[in-house]
C-alpha cells in the first residue's frame, strides 16, 4: 500500500473542505473583479470636462494629487472630484505616479470623464481600476482557482486505478 492510500478519510474530506474554500475565494473574486469592470465599463459615458483647480500634497505617507473639475450632462452644471467609480481605488489613483503624470502632461488633449446617466453627479476620471490594481486581483484569484483545482485533484485522484494501469 502506497502512503496516499493509507490516508484516511476523514483527513480527505478537511482537506477537500479546505481547499474547496480556497477555491471559492479564488472564483468570488475573479467573478467581482469581472462585475466591477464590467459595472464601470457600461454604466458610464464620457464627457469632456474643464479641469478647475489640481494640488499636489505631499504628507509622511506619500505623494497625493487632487483634481476639481466642472462638467455639463443633460444641460445640466455639476462639480465633481472623484478618479474612480470605485471608493477603494480613489486612494490609490490619488497616490499613482504615473496617473498623475498622465494627467499633468503637456499634450492638448482634452480631460474626459465618465458620468453615470441614472445619477449625473457620480462621475469618475476612470473607469475602471487604477494601474496594476485590477491585474493583481485578476492574478490573484487565477492563481487561487489553479492551484486549489490541482490540489483537489491530487486529494481526490483515483491512486489504486491509476497504479494498477502502469503495473508491470
Amino acid at each position: 500500500m502506497t502512503n496516499e492510500q493509507l490516508v484516511s478519510f476523514p483527513i480527505k474530506l478537511i482537506q477537500t473542505l479546505v481547499v474547496g474554500a480556497i477555491l471559492v475565494v479564488g472564483v468570488s473574486g475573479l467573478w467581482r473583479a469581472w462585475q466591477e469592470e464590467l459595472r464601470a465599463k457600461q454604466l458610464y459615458t464620457f464627457v469632456p470636462v474643464t479641469a478647475d483647480s489640481f494640488s499636489v500634497e505631499t504628507t509622511p505617507s506619500g505623494v497625493f494629487f487632487d483634481l476639481e473639475y466642472t462638467y455639463v450632462f443633460a444641460g445640466q452644471t455639476y462639480t465633481g472630484t472623484s478618479l474612480s467609480p470605485f471608493p477603494a481605488a480613489n486612494d490609490a489613483a490619488r497616490q499613482d505616479a504615473g496617473f498623475r503624470e498622465w494627467i499633468t502632461r503637456s499634450d492638448t488633449v482634452d480631460l474626459v470623464v465618465y458620468v453615470n446617466p441614472e445619477n449625473p453627479a457620480e462621475a469618475s476620471v476612470l473607469r475602471g481600476w487604477v494601474g496594476t490594481e485590477r491585474r493583481k486581483r485578476m492574478a490573484t484569484g487565477g492563481i487561487m482557482v489553479s492551484l486549489s483545482l490541482m490540489a483537489l485533484y491530487m486529494i481526490l485522484r483515483p491512486v489504486k486505478r491509476v497504479a494498477q494501469l502502469f503495473r508491470t
